[in-house]
């Protein structure tokens, strides 16, 4: 993983202007992950409805498992959708929500409101699984070889960006289909390897350049992605899920999943779309394989990890809307450094001259942590829960403010 060592660019600001751009960020940075509409254009690998089991409610859906984790979080998720791949979707706009949940409300009454009127926040988009074979500039066959993955994506995108600005897109990596490296369906830990080797691997890699060309056609466009395919192969083949029987993740060589498959997926795309780890308080649900539930902050963080660690080559994440880099400012013309950032609770200021009030504050503003420093302060909040903080730094002498991000692991 990445560490990041911040240092502070030159700005000069007075205290009022400062805290009032530190609480108008704040809003406009955690409103969109403090509650999320999604709209998905999407196939069986988000929405696998109906199961070849029957569950009590929709467990084999991304959506059901999303909305879970974000009222145990204490946030909101709607989400509106339609089934089908990439060129249906782009065959059919304006898009019709088809979709609906026993558990998650949707936010969009198409006929009443436009898309537009809807406000959805987040936008979720998958491929197909068996196409990788070939590049994403590369047609599809018969009726849909007018588009190719990229061309059916732009139109998609550029519909709805039309239509709401401000938007996150994200491109959903699924997982590939089972008849691409293994025959016949496997029954036995050692016949999935090859299968979880190729979606971490070579299929990755499909989405990588996928990704990447989408923003050389469309660098405005806040486009992201969400690793859940390759992430449950790690976990499937490095961590005791490894022992989980095959009967209890795949029903079949689509390979369509059973609820814990698609809770591992809703895990990885929660974290991804609201920008944190999921709630390690999160109870046990007797519908997914006790395993995962035997060392759940363990399981929570090795995803936040490989999230974490999912950037470009110029360093730039992947999945995060929102840089976990700082904000950066000079006081009194000193250059300060906080550092590592993220940390896994212990975070270093240095560069101090003067004296300085410093407080460490959570995402409402509550106040956790206070100090008076003239020199290099050490802090500690490997005590707190993970999530995002803020470092609030006031000049006593001038009253001038920093204010940064922190993230805590």
């Amino acid at each position: 993983m990445k560490t990041y060592k911040n240092r502070i660019k030159p700005r000069a600001f007075t205290y009022a202007a400062i805290f009032t751009m530190w609480c108008l960020a704040t809003l406009n940075s955690y409103s969109q992950v403090d509650s999320s509409r999604t709209y998905f254009f999407g196939h069986s690998l988000i929405d696998h409805s109906p199961p070849a089991i029957p569950t009590p409610s929709n467990e084999t859906t991304v959506p059901h498992w999303l909305r879970k984790l974000a009222v145990a979080a204490g946030h909101e998720f709607a989400v509106d959708g339609q089934f089908g791949f990439l060129p249906n979707h782009a065959n059919n706009l304006p898009p019709i929500p088809q979709l609906g949940y026993d558990c998650v409300p949707g936010f969009w009454d198409n006929s009443m409101q436009t898309f537009a009127e809807a406000s959805p926040t987040d936008l979720l988009l998958t491929a197909a699984n068996f196409i990788q074979a070939e590049p994403p500039t590369f047609p599809y066959y018969g009726p849909d070889s007018i588009y190719t993955p990229i061309t059916a994506t732009t139109t998609i995108v550029d519909w709805v960006s039309n239509e709401v600005s401000d938007i996150d897109i994200y491109i959903y990596e699924n997982w590939p289909e089972m008849s691409d490296t293994i025959l016949p369906y496997p029954t036995s830990y050692n016949e999935l390897i090859p299968y979880h080797d190729y979606t971490q691997e070579a299929f990755h890699d499909w989405w990588i350049t996928y990704q990447d060309s989408m923003l050389l056609r469309r660098p405005d466009l806040n486009m992201r992605m969400i690793p859940a395919g390759p992430i449950i192969s790690k976990l499937l083949t490095t961590t005791n899920l490894s022992t989980i029987p095959i009967p209890e993740l795949y029903e079949d060589m689509a390979p369509h999943g059973r609820p814990t498959l698609y809770f591992l997926a809703g895990l990885v795309t929660y974290m991804a779309i609201y920008e944190e780890p999921a709630p390690v308080n999160f109870p046990p649900d007797t519908n997914v394989h006790p395993e995962v539930f035997d060392d759940f902050p363990g399981l929570v963080d090795l995803i936040w990890q490989d999230l974490l660690a999912f950037n470009d080559a110029n360093g730039n994440s992947r999945v995060f809307t929102d840089d976990f880099s700082a904000v950066q400012v000079v006081l009194d013309s000193v250059c300060i450094e906080i550092f590592p950032n993220p940390s896994n609770g212990i975070f270093i200021i240095d560069g101090l001259i003067g004296q300085y009030q410093i407080d460490v504050l959570d995402i409402q503003g509550n106040i956790y942590q206070n100090y008076n420093s003239s020199q290099q302060v050490e802090i500690d909040i490997s005590a707190l829960p993970s999530g995002m903080y803020f470092i609030r730094i006031e000049n006593l002498s001038n009253s001038q403010l920093y204010v940064e991000k922190i993230l805590k692991q």
